[in-house]
Order: structure tokens, then C-alpha cells, then sequence
């Protein structure tokens, strides 16, 4: 028998326990309140947003709320604090007003889309009155988002490292899809871990040995197929041959799997004897026979990894054919490659590109798999993801809050957000300068005002009685402009220059009760309404590969980002629009 996931599917469990008591905790007549989630930093630079659309149809769309719900949880949490504290009034009242939808409304930017980090990735706001507790209620839920997107952001930047060494070491970037795949479902904590992380994986490469996340891209993204594998042989398949049948279990895979890829494991008893006189002289027919039908992978499964590919790769060189490439780097003949699947991660990974390049050993000979790293060697703070609320309407006047943190540039603003920050020359390269320069950089003046010029701006209550005007002298598109600063447009009462350009943002959000769509925050996710999970893509599942970003990434209305490739920057929509790989609801 099959059982949910933790134990409950009740929406109203999915919670911390404190929050239970916190509709009590509010402000009398407390109407709305408006959060946001954001990373504020980390390890890396920009962030792949992911995840979100699973965590809304895993838990929080349709008819979620039941009578039978309410009373599971009123028992439990009564039970568990010793007080008669569950808010049964409240859920009562979804189940009757709303039929058991939840009044939210979510807005979002298109997932796959690379952020730069300290921008808003999606706000969260009530949109009935009397459910203002509901809001900060699914905070842990939603949270939850960090993971599949810390995964797809180690991905991401595994795949540019990749990147990096394929362009100075190889002719093309053809190899790059199947670059690295997704060995970490017996290191993953659950099997649901497993499904959600594997899938964001399969964000940015096309390599997976984890079905669940196969099945989890079907379910929740509706994509028919997100990743391939290939027949692939373990200790066990070739140590129950014995010591002196090793080359019999490599013949036996050869002539099972006679064409395509076969993934051999050669570290059971001797690698370097293996490599040397069973693949370098006993079955170098067979291996030889392969060409033009599919690729042998010779695996090493322990040592350190810069070392062994290298040490591999010199060995199986004695014995075939290599070729010269246009770069200057040798390459093993089509039909014979190397994986590296031991302790890979994003530092291994470079090291071992890099004692390669150092031996003049192309990177088109080897491919990775990740395990443990890839969906464990993560948390929240690697891209240090928050959730805050930064708005909120009491007795009819809005209320700000501002958090502060330990980092005074780290703080929610009690405002609307308007969209991500982009500034017009991108990101600023004198910045990077002095941070290499200056160790202790970080703690100027200077280092705040970038930092917080980073930081997703809010627009102004065009309701409120002050009226923001700017005197610039140029075209007020830098945030020295007052209107720019606060996210509005330029009014009659401005007194700026002719040339100012600041007149119009299309699509933007100035009012807490339009329900038009932002710039950026262009996804949008009404959980009280009956077809919301309706789809608004009409094409085929067609897999389009997101592009390696450059560093001065944008985005726009279409989701677009700059790639890197060679010659002339293109454009490629990343898992939205027409052309996308993930259905969004």
C-alpha cells in the first residue's frame, strides 16, 4: 500500500507548528499581507529559478481544503500544543467562501530563467481580506523552492565549466548535452528528493540515470521524456564472473549491447591492468569493431579523479589511434571515451578538466556523472534563499515592515515589488575589480550602495499622497533619478530634461488590486481559480537545451537570456513560451 509523502496530504498540516497560532498574532483588522522569496547571495552569482510549479501542484491547487482536513488537523494541533489554538474558524471559512481553494495569488518569474541573486523570484499575496494569516502560512512550503533551484544552479554553473574547457580544448560544443549526468538517486534522502532535484538537473543537461526524475518532469512539467541513459555495468555485474572472467563480462556487455553507447566499470580488481591488457591488446578488436556502430566508456570508480582520467586516458593512447583536433588536443577515436563518476562535483570537476587541458588531452574525450554532490552537497544557504514580507494593509493604511538583518543591504522594504532590477549597462565590471583587489571590500559604503542597487526596487502606491518627482538632467534611466529609484514613471510635476526616456513601463504592476502581470514577474498563479492549472502551452514537448548565460544576463518580456556561443550572441526562450520543454500550468 501506497502512503503520502510525510505521513499527510492535509493542506493544512503543511505548515510549521508556530505558524498555526500566528492568525492570532496579527494586527486587528489586518486585510492583506505581501511577501516575497528571493536568494540573497551565496555561492554563485545568479540562480536558476526552479521548482515552484511543483510545489503548487503538489500541494496547493484545486479543492485542497476538505471538512475532514480541518478536522484532522484541529485534533492534531490541539493536541500538539495543548491548547485549543488550530484556526478552524479560518480553514472553515476557505472551505465555504472559496469551496476549498486557496485565495492566493502568486506571481513569479518564467522558471528556467538565470537571475542575477538579491532580485525577487516571486511574491505571494491574499486575495481575500479575511484570509490575511494565509499568505506567511505556506512560507515553509514554498521555501522548499530552494532546493530544485540550488540544483539546477549547480547544474548550470557545472555545465559553463564544462563549457569553458570544451571551447579551449575542443572543436565544438556538440558533446555538451550528455556532459554530465545525474548519478544521485541512492544519495538522495527520499525518493521524492530524488524526483525534484534529479528533474532540475535535466534543466540544463539531457544525462540521467534517476527515473523518478523522468517521472516527476512527466507529472508536474509535462514533458513525455526530459532525459536518456545508456546500458551500463556495475561491480556487481562483473565480479560474479570472477577474477579470471573479468574480460569474459567485458565481452559478454560488448556482444549484449552490440551497438549505441556501453558503459564498462574497470576498477573491480586492477584498472591499470584492464586498461593496459584487456582493452589495450586482448579486445582491442572488439572495441575496434564498435566504429561507426557506438561508443565504448571505459569507467574508473576510485582514486583521485584528476589523476586517473589523465593516467586513463595515457594508457588507452598507447593502444588506438589518436587524432590532433583543431585546437592542438588529442582526441581518442570516436568509438572509445572515458567517464569520470567518483567524488565529481563543481571543484573536482574543474581539476580534472584542467589536468587534462594541461596534458593536451581534449575535453571531448571524457564525460561526468554526479551523485551525491550533484542532489545532496546542497542547502539553503548555498544560495542563501528567503522568504519575507514586505507589505501589508491594516485598518485600511498600509503598514511597512522593514527586516533587518545582520547586513544592513539585506532588508525587505514595505512596498510592492515591481520587477527584477536591470540595470542598463548590466553588471558593473569595476565592481569585480576592486573585489579582487580589496579583501575587505565588502565592508565600504560603496560595496552597500551596489549592493542595494541590486536589490529588486519598489513601486510606489500611485494611492499615496506624496508625490515623487525628479529634476535629472539626462534621459532618467539610471537609478540617480528619483522616479527611476522608486520604480514609477516620470509625472507632469518632474521637471527633467527633454530627453528623458523614463515615460512608460509595459506590463508593470502599480496597483495591489490589478491583476496585469509585471515585466518579469510574469508568471502568475491564481490558486483560488477553477482552471488554474490549465496550460499555456499549445506546442509539442519539444526539449530546448537552456544556453550557458553570459555574465551580463537580461531578461525580458519573451524570458529570453544572452548565450554564449561562438560567434554572433544569440537568443534562445528558455522553458517558456511556444518552444518550451516544461509545460507551466
Amino acid at each position: 500500500m501506497l502512503h503520502p509523502a510525510a505521513g499527510t496530504n492535509n493542506i493544512c498540516l503543511v505548515t510549521d507548528s508556530y505558524k498555526v497560532t500566528h492568525y492570532r498574532q496579527y494586527p486587528p483588522n489586518t486585510t492583506l499581507v505581501y511577501s516575497y522569496f528571493e536568494s540573497r547571495g551565496g555561492k554563485y552569482p545568479t540562480t536558476t529559478f526552479f521548482g515552484l510549479q511543483y510545489l503548487l501542484k503538489r500541494f496547493l491547487t484545486g479543492q485542497v481544503v476538505t471538512k475532514e482536513k480541518i478536522e484532522e488537523a484541529k485534533k492534531i494541533c490541539n493536541s500538539h500544543f495543548g491548547l485549543d489554538i488550530f484556526n478552524e474558524g479560518g480553514w472553515n471559512y476557505i472551505l465555504e467562501k472559496h469551496n476549498g481553494y486557496l485565495p492566493l495569488l502568486i506571481k513569479a518569474v518564467p522558471e528556467g530563467l538565470n537571475i542575477q541573486t538579491r532580485n525577487v523570484l516571486f511574491t505571494v499575496e491574499n486575495t481575500d481580506p479575511n484570509c490575511y494569516w494565509l499568505t506567511n502560512y505556506f512560507e515553509s512550503y514554498l521555501v522548499q523552492v530552494w532546493y530544485p533551484m540550488t540544483v539546477a544552479t549547480t547544474s548550470l554553473y557545472q555545465k559553463d565549466l564544462i563549457t569553458k574547457y570544451l571551447r579551449e580544448t575542443a572543436d565544438n560544443l556538440d558533446s555538451l548535452p550528455f556532459k554530465l549526468s545525474d548519478f544521485g538517486f541512492r544519495g538522495s534522502t527520499s525518493f521524492e528528493s530524488a524526483g525534484i532535484g534529479g528533474c532540475a538537473h535535466l534543466v540544463h543537461f539531457l544525462g540521467s540515470d534517476t527515473l523518478c526524475a523522468l517521472m516527476t518532469a512527466k507529472m508536474y512539467y509535462g514533458c513525455d521524456m526530459a532525459g536518456f541513459s545508456v546500458p551500463a555495468a556495475e561491480h556487481s555485474t562483473i565480479t560474479t564472473w570472477g577474477k579470471d572472467g573479468e574480460a569474459d563480462a567485458f565481452i559478454n556487455m560488448l556482444k549484449q549491447f552490440p551497438t549505441g553507447i556501453v558503459s564498462c566499470v574497470g576498477d573491480s580488481y586492477d584498472m591499470w591492468r584492464v586498461c593496459d591488457k584487456v582493452w589495450g591488446q586482448e579486445l582491442k578488436g572488439l572495441v575496434e569493431a564498435r566504429e561507426g556502430k557506438g561508443t565504448l566508456v571505459v569507467r574508473p570508480d576510485s582514486g583521485y579523479p584528476p589523476d586517473i582520467v589523465v593516467k586513463v586516458l595515457d594508457i588507452l593512447g598507447k593502444y588506438y589511434k589518436t587524432t590532433i583536433n583543431l585546437k592542438g588536443f588529442k582526441l581518442l577515436p570516436p568509438y572509445l571515451k572515458v567517464i569520470q563518476a567518483d567524488g565529481v562535483n563543481y571543484e573536482t570537476l574543474g581539476a580534472v578538466l584542467e589536468n587534462m587541458k594541461k596534458n593536451r588531452w581534449s575535453a571531448d574525450n571524457v564525460v561526468f556523472g554526479s551523485g551525491g554532490a550533484l542532489l545532496q552537497q546542497v542547502d539553503r544557504d548555498t544560495q542563501k534563499c528567503a522568504f519575507k514580507c514586505s507589505y501589508a494593509v491594516v485598518n485600511g493604511e498600509e503598514a511597512k515592515r522593514k527586516t533587518m538583518g545582520k547586513d544592513e543591504s539585506f532588508m525587505s522594504e514595505g512596498e510592492y515589488f515591481a520587477a527584477i532590477s536591470d540595470e542598463e549597462d548590466g553588471v558593473d565590471e569595476d565592481e569585480d575589480e576592486e573585489v579582487n583587489s580589496d579583501e575587505e571590500w565588502w565592508r565600504t559604503p560603496k560595496y552597500k550602495r551596489k549592493q542595494s542597487s541590486k536589490i529588486v526596487q519598489p513601486k510606489k502606491d500611485p494611492s499615496r499622497n506624496s508625490i515623487t518627482k525628479c529634476n535629472c538632467k539626462g534621459n532618467c534611466l539610471k537609478k540617480i533619478c528619483g522616479c527611476r529609484k522608486q520604480g514609477i514613471v516620470c509625472s507632469d510635476h518632474c521637471k527633467c530634461s527633454s530627453q528623458c526616456r523614463n515615460i512608460e513601463q509595459p506590463g508593470s504592476t502599480t496597483n495591489p488590486d490589478d491583476d496585469s502581470i509585471s515585466t518579469t514577474l510574469n508568471s502568475t498563479y491564481n490558486l483560488e481559480e477553477k482552471e488554474n492549472i490549465s496550460s499555456q502551452n499549445s506546442s509539442a514537448n519539444e526539449f530546448v537545451e537552456p544556453m550557458i548565460p553570459k555574465r551580463k544576463s537580461r531578461t525580458n518580456n519573451n524570458s529570453e537570456i544572452s548565450s554564449s556561443t561562438e560567434g554572433a550572441t544569440k537568443k534562445r526562450r528558455l522553458l517558456t513560451g511556444s518552444n518550451s520543454f516544461f509545460k507551466p500550468l
